[in-house]
């Protein structure tokens, strides 16, 4: 497999088996943890919407 990523630079993934270039290990994990965050900022922000309809909590 070419791959444009030097060999001392690298590592397998062990859940994969695929390589993983050591330098942009620290992008993946930060990609991973705003993916994250995302999801927890909408999903917030649908329950906040669906109790701004609901007349008994009084949101608004």
């Amino acid at each position: 497999m070419a791959t444009n990523m030097l060999e001392s630079r690298m590592r397998l993934c062990s859940t994969t088996g695929l390589p993983v270039c050591l330098s942009a290990q620290r992008f993946i994990k930060l990609n991973a943890v705003a993916s994250v965050v995302s999801l927890l900022v909408g999903a917030t922000a649908a329950i906040l919407l669906a109790l701004t309809r609901w007349e008994t909590v009084g949101l608004l």
